[in-house]
């Protein structure tokens, strides 16, 4: 019983930490938020938070959307996860017989302009079951990739299975009238825990000028019993007069606006835990569109998308502030990034740096710098029988890749003519490093090896560069990158969706003819 009691108190405090991310938008610069509402009981099953958008509407996945409704659920464990099935399952939701599909279609029988004009959103820390459909389906911004689903084939194969369950599911004769019904579903999974929400929330409370949380503050405390009184009290909408009125006689408006004399700057390629990163930002490249997975879709080149990685630079550059860098993306753009705002840019950049349950901000004083160079690393070398004149280098900072990297380069048949491996002491872990500095020295020490053994090879020698590491380094190793000459970056299959192995990525500089 005392499990279950915290386990509604947490989800209490779930719900009442995403109203308050979403009612910061309300007192941001550039609003673009009329209203926000709490347990609006209005659209059962998606009510839990409701905000509407200021006329006409914003433009979502080439919809223009007037309403979010959210339905918002925190679990203290990851017992189940989203399936095609639990879609249709009552048990899934802890109901007797309504289900996720069958309350969207409700909705949609009251009127049917409602989910055209609307987005109806699960907010969920559950993942998904990594061997079912639902994985592949699941697109962008957690939308059901519709040509996929309706694939034109018949309800035998493996996708009409799934559109025949769900139509007799709701008793719906047509797929027409199933797509309509599936279009405004968005299934954002695998939600960021209590911990690191409030990291997010802190951050969006100070932009909105309200009091941010404080370090020890590792609850939601008055703010979740500030909505909760005022429901009580027959409150439940707030447009951004009323909410401005609310936290000024609460006393949670900042008498002083904390502003930071940076620009900051966010690059996503990644959604899990970046869902929001563009209330965070001054400038964002959102390359969600432009990758599948992990690779880059059909039609799009590493080429292509670091030329828009360039561009944000460029931004950074212009602003002649310092940078502050969300970089939910991968290790290649983060380097990329770092290659491109290095020391001759006249940029001094920190990154914050996701960790399982807050964020740092890691950044660099070259004032207090050790002079002599530590024992960052444990090196040692392989020499293949190919006799090459390239130089591969494995970097294991958070796992151990050598192996890895090893039976990849044997499979390819590529002619290294040596292969340094970098590993990390006093051990590979995701806290091994302790802050930006640490990071720096490490990144020098490094660097200070791989040329040493690039002259053995000659100059003309091309660095193969695996990495096993945090964004943070990819972003510093990045910077001082320059001196190395022509680097080619891999990117490891993390999530085994093609054949769990590297594939090529970068090649720097780029060469503009």
């Amino acid at each position: 019983m005392a499990e279950n009691v915290i386990a509604r108190l947490q989800g209490d405090h779930y719900q009442a930490l995403f109203f308050w991310s979403e009612a910061t938008k309300l007192l941001r610069p550039n609003q673009y938020v009329e209203k926000v509402t709490w347990e609006s009981n209005t659209t059962a099953g998606y009510d839990d938070v409701v905000t509407q958008y200021v006329a006409p509407g914003r433009r979502c996945d080439d919809l223009l959307i007037t309403k979010d409704h959210f339905q918002i659920k925190h679990h203290v464990s990851q017992a189940k996860a989203f399936t095609c099935a639990a879609l249709i399952d009552p048990d899934f939701i802890g109901t007797t017989k309504a289900t996720i599909l069958s309350r969207l279609y409700d909705i949609y029988k009251q009127d049917d302009q409602i989910v055209t004009n609307s987005r109806f959103i699960i907010i969920n820390t559950w993942g998904v079951d990594t061997k079912d459909p639902l994985g592949v389906l699941i697109g962008s911004g957690g939308a059901l990739r519709m040509e996929i689903l309706f694939d034109g084939k018949s309800d035998s194969s493996k996708f009409g299975k799934i559109r025949r369950a769900w139509r007799e599911h709701l008793q719906i004769e047509t797929d027409d009238e199933l797509r309509k019904v599936l279009t405004p579903l968005r299934i954002r999974h695998s939600y960021p825990d209590i911990d690191l929400f409030l990291d997010m929330l802190s951050e969006r409370l100070e932009l909105a000028k309200l009091q941010p949380l404080t370090p020890d503050q590792r609850s939601l405390g008055g703010l979740v019993e500030l909505i909760q009184r005022l429901h009580a009290g027959g409150r439940k909408e707030f447009t951004r007069d009323e909410l401005q009125r609310i936290c000024e006689e609460e006393g949670i408006v900042l008498s002083e606006v904390i502003t930071e004399d940076v620009h900051v700057i966010g690059v996503r390629s990644f959604y899990k835990g970046a869902q929001e990163l563009h209330l965070e930002v001054h400038d964002m490249l959102c390359l969600l569109d432009k990758f599948v997975g992990r690779f880059p879709g059909e039609k799009v080149s590493w080429p292509e998308i670091y030329d828009e990685i360039q561009m944000l630079a460029q931004k950074a550059i212009d602003a002649r502030k310092p940078v502050k860098l969300h970089l939910d993306t991968h290790l290649s753009l983060a380097f990329g990034m770092g290659y491109v705002l290095n020391s001759k840019s006249g940029v001094v950049a920190s990154v914050v740096q996701k960790t399982a349950n807050k964020k740092l901000l890691w950044s660099v004083d070259l004032d207090t710098l050790p002079q002599q160079p530590s024992n960052n690393w444990d090196f040692s070398t392989h020499f293949p029988e190919s006799g090459g004149n390239d130089l591969t280098v494995c970097v294991s900072v958070t796992h151990d890749i050598l192996h890895d990297v090893l039976q990849f380069e044997q499979m390819q048949q590529s002619r290294p003519g040596t292969i340094l491996s970098a590993l990390i002491n006093p051990a590979p872990s995701g806290t091994v490093f302790k802050s930006g500095n640490h990071i720096y020295t490490a990144v020098q020490e490094l660097i200070a090896r791989i040329r040493r053994e690039k002259q053995s090879l000659g100059s003309g020698a091309t660095v193969r560069l695996y990495m096993s590491a945090p964004v943070a380094f990819a972003f510093f190793f990045g910077q001082l990158a320059g001196p190395l000459g022509k680097i080619v970056l891999f990117e490891y299959d993390f999530e085994q969706t093609r054949d769990g192995s590297y594939h090529q990525t970068i090649s720097l500089p780029i060469l503009k003819h």
